[in-house]
């Protein structure tokens, strides 16, 4: 591929004609409904896919030369944005980053409105604590009715929110899985065909609770409103004034009775209405539940007309403080716990340990230090364990494939040696990994390090005048 420039007049090309586009092939699905809007990872992934082109490849001779001219912003530092697994909620987030890529693919794509793909327009109206969802979550549904409409599969921007568990137009849970690497797929027709593959998966979906599905659809409205008034600088003093206004218009003005309902403590109510507590989204969404209105109402101070919605006494108490559930378990069952834990090999995470005793790892640090560090050592040494086991395996793989290949004749450039890993298995790393694995590799059997090389009889045409093979743009 070769370099194109980000000049929008290049030389030849008439002064008062209108720009071009660097990049086309592309648009993004769902915007004008924000529980079907697709991120900005998402539409960066097929903006790609257009191009036949990899996604670190596009960023560091396209994009990145852009965004310095634009923005100062180093090509290299840009590349490894995408050569993260979890690519996809760093380009569609709330942070600076996200900033930076929308206004560098709106000047690449001719476009102004790639700000509603991330959660930009959230920024300012909600706390960015734990806003976004630790894996990745897709509706089978949703990807299956993209293969039946004919376009290509995309992630929705309304999945990347953690208090989002449901799909709102087809009321399942979202499955999720570990943010992991994504291929770079060569044509449509591959693309099609993989997306058929995963069809299957719809029958592995489970209904969502009616509570979850509402949840997900007073948030899905959030986004849609937030690109008509995120510009507007709300104070704390509009949610004040809603909550005073629901306390007075649904139990007259008795905010104890209104916390109770909530299912939160008097003193947070208390510290909300003060504006000395920021109201995560998680609780916006339960109080515009709870309140049977809008989220965009509560944000505002809209003084709209309110009704008792109870949350079902069956629903999982995820919305909830969690410290309320300590007493549950006295301090000695909590000790015996996590020492039964240590013994059995069971403790993985200081979080994951609070998850079962249904406390916060804060409580499990302050009360019992000891255990909880034996706790995070525990944890940190079987991940150091599981990812050195990961590497050998890997490098294993890698040196068998590099033996295989020398063995035909021919001189094991990464390149044909990774063409010949994905003959026998479906491994995947990242370029470290291979560069890592090609050291060892070289080491063991003794194999020279070339760049000009005739390392067989029959020369070939193609290797013979190259300075060298340069490595898969999938895996630079």
């Amino acid at each position: 591929m070769t370099v194109l420039s980000p000049n929008w007049l290049p030389n030849g090309w008439p002064e008062r004609a209108s720009a071009r586009s660097i990049l086309s092939g592309a648009y993004p699905y769902g915007m004008s409904y924000g529980g079907a809007r697709e991120s900005l990872g998402s539409f960066m992934n097929r903006v790609c896919n257009a191009q036949d082109v990899g996604r670190w490849t596009m960023t560091h001779r396209v994009l990145g030369p852009l965004a310095r001219n634009l923005m100062g912003v180093e090509p290299m530092r840009m590349a490894r944005d995408v050569g993260r697994a979890d690519y996809m909620a760093t380009l569609s987030g709330i942070s600076d980053v996200a900033l930076e890529w929308a206004e560098v693919l709106n000047r690449a794509t001719l476009r102004n409105d790639l700000q509603m793909c991330t959660l930009l327009p959230l920024r300012g109206l909600v706390p960015s604590l734990k806003l976004q969802a630790t894996a990745r979550r897709h509706c089978p549904y949703c990807l299956d009715g993209d293969v039946r409409d004919g376009r290509e599969s995309y992630m929705r921007l309304l999945w990347l929110l953690a208090p989002v568990k449901a799909c709102p137009l087809h009321g399942v849970n979202l499955m999720e899985e570990p943010w992991k690497s994504e291929p770079h797929n060569k044509n449509n027709s591959s693309r099609r065909r993989s997306a058929r593959e995963s069809l299957p998966c719809t029958s592995m979906a489970t209904a969502a609770s009616g509570f979850d599905v509402e949840i997900s659809r007073i948030i899905a409205d959030l986004l849609e409103d937030a690109t008509v008034f995120a510009g507007l600088q709300l104070e704390k003093s509009a949610q004040s004034v809603f909550l005073e206004y629901a306390a007075d218009s649904l139990f007259n003005g008795k905010r104890a009775h209104l916390a109770r309902h909530l299912g939160v403590n008097k003193s947070l109510l208390h510290a909300w209405v003060k504006g000395t507590a920021s109201i995560s989204l998680h609780r916006l969404a339960l109080i515009a539940y709870c309140c049977n209105c809008a989220i965009a109402d509560v944000l505002l101070g809209n003084k709209v007309r309110l009704s008792l919605r109870a949350r079902p006494s069956d629903e999982p108490d995820t919305l909830l403080n969690r410290r309320n559930y300590v007493g549950r378990k006295s301090d000695a069952e909590i000790k015996d716990a996590m020492q039964r834990a240590l013994r059995s090999g069971q403790a993985l995470a200081g979080y994951q340990m609070a998850d079962e005793l249904l406390t916060s790892p804060k409580y499990l640090r302050m009360n019992f230090p000891e255990e909880y560090a034996a706790v995070v050592a525990a944890g940190q040494e079987k991940r150091k364990h599981d990812l050195d086991e990961r590497k050998r395996r890997f490098t294993e793989e890698y040196c068998r494939a590099h033996s295989v290949v020398a063995s035909t004749g021919e001189y094991p450039s990464r390149r044909r040696v990774i063409a010949n890993m994905r003959t026998r298995s479906c491994k995947r790393g990242s370029w470290w990994d291979y560069h890592a694995a090609q050291r060892e590799a070289h080491a063991r059997y003794g194999t020279a390090v070339r760049r000009k090389h005739n390392w067989t009889a029959r020369a070939s045409p193609v290797t013979e005048g190259n300075t060298g093979i340069s490595p898969d743009r999938d895996f630079l």
